[in-house]
């Protein structure tokens, strides 16, 4: 996520992990990720996630 987000023009980082993969969401959300709405994509339904630069900054922090 830091190579991803150390672009300042760059302040949210989006992923779409299947809705019904549970362990992914989990590590996704668990890192900080929020959870958005369910999307239905050609290939699968997707859950939206969602990592801003102020909560990925306020995580890595130290």
């Amino acid at each position: 996520m830091r190579f991803v987000l150390s672009d300042p023009a760059k302040n949210r980082v989006v992923a779409e992990p299947d809705a019904r993969n549970a362990k992914a969401i989990g590590r996704l959300t668990g890192f900080g990720f929020e959870a958005g709405p369910k999307v239905q994509l050609p290939e699968k339904e997707a859950q939206l996630v969602f990592l801003d630069r102020e909560a990925f900054e306020s995580r890595t922090a130290e």
